[in-house]
């Protein structure tokens, strides 16, 4: 969960689950005993209007040569933008001559906005930009860190065939990497007639411990570990993501396509969402359907890959030379 929106909630009581007014994910607000010790949010909000420019010094062109200079070549631009008018009226010339003309002229204008766009980003991020740029680091290394392979694969019948309907611990003696632990799980679950469930638990990208345990019919199925549980073990085995897996039997394959989640497998993995994340354990949930896999939820705690770590290395990075500024904003705007 990373909604890059400045948000602010109305007033709360401690521990009350509340939907982001962006991206509508539920949430649980926590307010620590000490300011202090307050974990940062996945959304880094503005400093104090003490130690930034107000909202609208920010956005207005800095003062001296360099603001001269963006005023001349706004100027200029419009000056183009005159001159291409000029000539998309005149009736009197060669359209070889015109088509030529406006070519030139549209060079010109790209050429003079990539010298606009340098020539104001090469100064330092201020606090809150950094922010954003801290915030799109870490999204990345996230979805770096979850990237699944997805070509299907198949599974030792000897396991398929011990895993127990009433609920069962497998240690895997040999641990599955995090991105083929989802192909793995669907392929354990493919032709199943009934629902299943998978839960495995990852630590240093591997998984060496799952859970399995069979739903009562085709339609639905629910976890054998209740959240306590699952909390419990994974804390006691310094795992990092808990994740779900269950599958969707396919009555005709030929007319239906089952790969898809439910409304109640939504609202579950809301629920689980806010049971994980306050004991900073990431969630994923997926469903399979024929050996195939789809990914519908993932909920990342703040801990798991901090924030505040990245802004400290995105603020070492930052201001030491003009054209790392520049690198910077690219990277933040662009990538």
């Amino acid at each position: 969960m990373n909604c890059l929106n400045r948000i602010e909630f109305d007033v709360f009581r401690d521990g009350h689950p509340v939907p982001c007014p962006h991206c509508g994910s539920i949430t649980v607000l926590y307010v620590p005993e000490k300011p202090a010790q307050q974990a940062t949010p996945l959304l880094v909000p503005p400093p104090p209007r003490a130690q930034e420019p107000d909202e609208t010094s920010v956005q207005t062109p800095q003062t001296g040569p360099r603001g001269v200079l963006f005023i001349v070549i706004l100027i200029a631009f419009g000056a183009l933008c005159l001159v291409f008018v000029e000539l998309i009226e005149s009736q009197d010339q060669m359209a070889a001559a015109t088509g030529i003309n406006c070519l030139v002229i549209l060079c010109a204008v790209i050429i003079v906005a990539g010298v606009a766009f340098v020539l104001l980003h090469l100064r330092p991020l201020n606090s809150y930009e950094i922010g954003k740029l801290a915030n799109k680091r870490r999204s990345k290394r996230i979805n770096a860190y979850y990237r699944f392979r997805h070509m299907e694969v198949s599974v030792n019948p000897d396991f398929k065939k011990a895993m127990r309907a009433e609920g069962s611990f497998r240690r895997l003696n040999d641990p599955k990497p995090l991105s083929e632990f989802p192909r793995f799980a669907a392929a354990l679950l493919k032709y199943k007639k009934h629902e299943w469930m998978v839960i495995g638990f990852e630590r240093d990208q591997q998984i060496d411990r799952v859970w399995f345990n069979k739903g009562p019919d085709n339609k639905k199925v629910t976890a054998g570990l209740d959240y306590s549980a699952v909390i419990r073990y994974a804390h006691a085995g310094y795992y990092s993501t808990v994740i779900y897996l269950h599958n969707h039997p396919n009555p005709n394959p030929a007319m239906y396509d089952m790969l898809g989640p439910s409304e109640q497998d939504l609202v579950s993995a809301r629920h689980t969402e806010l049971a994980l994340l306050p004991e900073s354990l990431n969630l994923l949930k997926f469903v399979c359907e024929r050996g195939r896999f789809l990914e519908y939820h993932r909920a990342i705690a703040p801990s798991f890959i901090p924030v505040e770590q990245l802004i400290q290395e995105a603020s070492a990075q930052n201001g030491r030379t003009r054209t790392g500024n520049l690198e910077l904003h690219v990277e933040r705007i662009f990538t």
